[in-house]
C-alpha cells in the first residue's frame, strides 16, 4: 500500500511540474502587401498552443538576447511598424505567471510590393527576344500559368506574353503583344497644313508633328523622312531637317516617311503637305484699369486675367490677358473680326469694342475698363500641386486677387494638419504659430494678384496610414463690404495615397453637389509631370468642357508657369511655351506643373445629372498623356440635412458675435462649431428662430458651424477676423 501511495505522490508531482512549465510553440510568419503596420498579436495563438492564456503572458522582442532577458519588450505590438529590415526577425517570450518559467520562439514580419515592367507591343520581322527583367518572370498564360519563358527566349509566332511577379500576398501582371512577320501598322497621317506668310509659295513645317498620328506611340522606333519611295525603302538621302523642312506648296508637297524598328523591320507611309487657310493674322494690345472710378483719363494700372475675345463669322474664341495686362490672338482669320473685353458686373470699357479688318488692321486693340461704382472684392484659392504620399514632399499654391476696384490690404490665413505634416518652406515667408500660418499682403491693386508657394513633408506610418484625410484651409481679409465673400475662403481634402499619377485632373467639390452648390463654381485642376530625363520645351493641355457646364463662366485662377489659354465654345487649350520642365530623373522637384480654373454647371442642371472632366497632356511631341476622369453628380438632400438656405448666420466674416436664423425647427437646437480639423472649440443652444452666438474666445480663421435638430443637419463655413 505504501508503495502505491508513494507512486501516486511521484505523478501528481510530475504532473504539476509538467503544466508549470512553458512552451513557445513555432508561429507561421507574417506577410502583408504594400500595408508595413502589423498586429502581431494574431501569432499568440499559435505560440501559446494548447496551454491556457490565463496562465501565460506573450510578449514580443526585437532580439533574442531582449526576449531571454526579458527587456525591451515591444509596447503596441498591435501597430508594429518595422525598421530593422525587411523581412525582419520578431522574438516571442511566453512565460508561466506561477512560475516565471518561459520559453522563446520567432517569426519574420515581411511587406510585399509586386511591381513588375510595362512593355510596349513589339512589331518585328522575323522574331523578338525577350530582354531581361529585374522584377518577375515572363509566362505564357495570364497571372503566372502555362509555361514560364526565361529572358533571352527567341519568340517566333505572333503571341501575348504575360509578365507575373509574387511578392508576399502582392501580385503584379502586365502583358504586350509580340507581332511577328506582320510588319509594323501605321496609321495614315493627315496632311500638315501650311501657311506661306510672305506669299513666295515657300513654307517651313514641322514634319514630326505628324509621329503620334502615323506611330500611335505604341513602339520605339527610328523615324526617317525622304523625298522619293526609292530612298524610303533603301533608308537613304533622308531630310536632314525635319523640324524646319521648307517646301513648296503650289501644289501639294508629299514626304514618304520610313519607320524602322531596331532589327531592321519597317514600313512606309505618305505624309502630304498642303496650303491651309491658316494665316499670319494677329490681333493684340494691352487692357488697363483706370483707377478714378469714371472714364480712361488719369491713374491706371494693368489688368490680369480679363477674358478678351474676337467674333469672326460666328465663331467666337476668349482668351485672357497676362501678368503684364497683354493678350494676342494669332491665325486670326481674313476678314473682318469684332475684338471686345467682358464688360459685365458694373465694368465699362472704353471703346467698346473694335471692328478689325484683317490682314489691313495692324494697329494695336487696347482697351481701357472702369468701374464707376466702388467695389471690394477680394478672392484666395488654394491648389495642391501634389497628393498625399506618407513619408514625402506635399505641395501647395496659394492665389490671392483684387477683383475689386480699390486697391486693397490684409491677411491671409491658411490652416493645416499639424500632426500629419511638417511645415518645411513658404515663398514668400509666412509668419507660423501651430497649425496657422499668416501672410500680410499690402496695396494689391485692381485686377491683379499674386501667389505663395507652401513646402510640407507629410509624415511617415502609423502618424499618416492609407486613406487618411488631410484638411487644409486658406482664408483671406479683407471682408467688410466684400462683394463675394465666397471666395474668401477655400479648403482641399486630400486622400492619403501609397502611389499616384503624376498627370491628372481633379475637382474640388468633389463626386457630388447639392443643388445649391450647382449655381457655384466648380474648381478643376490639371496637374502634370514630366518623368523623362530631359527638360520639356513646351507643354500643352487640351480639354472639351462637358456639355452641362456653361463655358461663358469660365476663368483661370493660377498655374505653375507662365502660359496662354483660348477657348472656341467648350474646347480649351492652355499652352506653355518655352517652359523648359526639368525630367523626374534630372529634378524631381522642378519637374511638376499645374492649371487651375473655375466654371460653373449651365442654369438649368437636373438633380441625377453628372459632370465629367478629363484632359489630354502633351510634352514637345510626345504622344498624348491621357488623364484620368472625374465625376461630379447633382444629389439631393438626404433625409437626415437641412437645406442650406434654412439657417442664416450673419455677419460673415465676424469678430465678436454673430447672429444665428432659423425658422425650420420648432423647439430647441443644438449649435456646434469646430476647427477645420474637427475638433469642437464651441457649443450652443438655440431656444427660438434667432440667438447670438459669443464669438469673442476664437482665433482668426476658418471654422464649420453646425445646426442639428429633429434628427437632421446643417453646416455652414465661418470666418472670424
Amino acid at each position: 500500500m505504501k508503495e502505491k501511495l508513494l507512486l501516486l505522490a511521484f505523478v501528481l508531482l510530475s504532473t504539476i511540474q509538467g503544466f508549470s512549465q512553458a512552451t513557445a510553440y513555432p508561429v507561421s510568419d507574417i506577410s502583408q502587401c504594400g500595408n508595413e503596420v502589423f498586429d502581431l498579436t494574431v501569432a499568440e495563438p499559435q505560440a501559446l498552443g494548447n496551454q491556457n492564456p490565463a496562465n501565460y503572458s506573450v510578449n514580443y522582442y526585437q532580439t533574442l538576447q531582449d526576449a531571454q532577458n526579458n527587456a525591451n519588450p515591444l509596447a503596441n505590438p498591435t501597430s508594429y511598424v518595422p525598421y530593422w529590415g525587411n523581412p525582419e526577425t520578431i522574438y516571442i517570450r511566453v512565460t508561466n505567471l506561477s512560475t516565471g518559467e518561459f520559453d522563446t520562439t520567432s517569426f519574420e514580419v515581411s511587406v510585399g510590393s509586386a511591381w513588375v515592367y510595362d512593355y510596349d507591343n513589339q512589331y518585328v520581322c522575323s522574331s523578338f527576344t525577350l530582354p531581361a527583367i529585374e522584377y518577375g518572370a515572363y509566362y505564357t498564360g495570364p497571372m503566372g500559368t502555362g509555361t514560364m519563358l526565361p529572358a533571352g527566349t527567341l519568340i517566333t509566332t505572333s503571341s501575348t506574353i504575360y509578365i507575373f511577379a509574387q511578392d508576399a500576398d502582392c501580385t503584379a501582371q502586365e502583358d504586350f503583344l509580340v507581332v511577328v512577320g506582320a510588319g509594323i501598322p501605321l496609321g495614315q497621317p493627315s496632311p500638315i497644313e501650311a501657311c506661306d506668310a510672305d506669299g513666295d509659295g515657300i513654307v517651313s513645317v514641322d514634319l514630326n508633328s505628324r509621329v503620334g498620328m502615323i506611330t500611335g506611340g505604341a513602339f520605339d522606333a527610328i523615324i526617317t523622312y525622304h523625298l522619293t519611295q526609292m530612298d524610303a525603302e533603301t533608308g537613304t538621302n533622308e531630310i536632314a531637317n525635319p523640324y524646319a523642312y521648307s517646301v513648296s506648296v503650289a501644289e501639294p508637297a508629299y514626304v514618304y516617311v520610313r519607320v524602322e524598328t531596331e532589327e531592321g523591320c519597317f514600313s512606309v507611309v505618305l505624309l502630304a503637305i498642303i496650303e491651309g487657310d491658316c494665316t499670319n493674322n494677329t490681333i493684340s494690345g494691352n487692357v488697363v484699369f483706370n483707377l478714378e472710378g469714371s472714364g480712361c483719363e488719369g491713374n491706371s494700372v494693368v489688368a490680369v486675367n480679363v477674358p478678351v475675345y474676337y467674333v469672326h463669322n460666328n465663331d467666337l474664341i476668349t482668351t485672357f490677358t497676362d501678368a503684364n495686362g497683354a493678350y494676342s490672338f494669332t491665325n486670326v482669320p481674313n476678314g473682318y473680326s469684332n475684338v471686345y473685353v467682358q464688360t459685365d458686373n458694373g465694368l465699362v470699357s472704353y471703346p467698346a469694342n473694335y471692328s478689325l479688318l484683317e490682314p489691313e488692321n495692324s494697329m494695336p486693340a487696347n482697351f481701357c475698363i472702369s468701374m464707376p461704382e466702388p467695389v471690394n472684392d477680394v478672392a484666395v484659392y488654394l491648389v495642391p500641386v501634389t497628393t498625399i504620399r506618407p513619408g514625402f514632399p506635399a505641395w501647395y499654391w496659394i492665389g490671392y486677387y483684387n477683383n475689386g476696384n480699390t486697391p486693397a490690404s490684409g491677411t491671409i490665413t491658411l490652416q493645416f494638419d499639424a500632426t500629419k505634416m511638417n511645415l518645411v518652406s513658404t515663398t514668400p515667408a509666412m509668419v507660423q504659430s501651430g497649425n496657422t500660418l499668416t501672410f500680410n499682403y499690402t496695396n494689391l491693386q485692381p485686377f491683379s494678384g499674386d501667389w505663395i508657394d507652401l513646402d510640407f513633408m507629410v509624415l511617415e506610418p502609423p502618424m499618416v496610414e492609407l486613406d487618411d484625410i488631410l484638411t487644409t484651409s486658406v482664408s483671406i481679409t479683407p471682408l467688410a463690404g466684400d462683394a463675394d465673400p465666397l471666395n474668401n475662403a477655400f479648403t482641399v481634402d486630400q486622400i492619403a495615397t501609397n502611389s499616384w499619377d503624376p498627370n491628372d485632373i481633379m475637382v474640388r467639390e468633389g463626386e457630388s453637389i447639392t443643388e445649391e452648390q450647382a449655381d457655384h463654381d466648380l474648381h478643376y485642376t490639371i496637374r502634370f509631370q514630366n518623368i523623362g530625363n530631359a527638360d520639356a520645351i513646351k507643354v500643352r493641355i487640351e480639354t472639351d468642357l462637358d456639355a452641362k457646364l456653361d463655358p461663358s463662366t469660365f476663368v483661370p485662377i493660377g498655374s505653375s508657369h507662365p502660359y496662354t489659354v483660348t477657348r472656341e465654345n467648350e474646347h480649351l487649350v492652355f499652352k506653355f511655351e518655352n517652359i523648359n520642365l526639368a525630367g523626374s530623373q534630372v529634378n524631381e522637384a522642378e519637374s511638376h506643373g499645374f492649371i487651375s480654373y473655375r466654371i460653373r454647371p449651365v442654369s438649368n442642371i437636373a438633380v441625377g445629372q453628372t459632370i465629367s472632366a478629363d484632359a489630354n497632356i502633351y510634352f514637345d511631341f510626345n504622344p498624348l498623356v491621357a488623364t484620368n476622369t472625374v465625376n461630379t453628380t447633382v444629389q439631393t438632400l438626404g433625409n437626415n440635412e437641412f437645406a442650406q438656405d434654412t439657417f442664416i448666420v450673419y455677419p460673415n466674416p465676424a469678430s465678436g458675435k454673430v447672429t444665428l436664423q432659423t425658422s425650420t425647427i420648432s423647439g430647441s437646437a443644438s449649435v456646434v462649431v469646430a476647427d477645420v480639423l474637427g475638433k469642437t472649440v464651441l457649443t450652443h443652444t438655440m431656444d427660438a428662430t434667432e440667438s447670438n452666438l459669443d464669438i469673442s474666445s476664437l482665433r482668426s480663421g476658418l471654422y464649420l458651424i453646425t445646426l442639428s435638430a429633429e434628427g437632421r443637419s446643417v453646416t455652414k463655413k465661418l470666418v472670424v477676423k
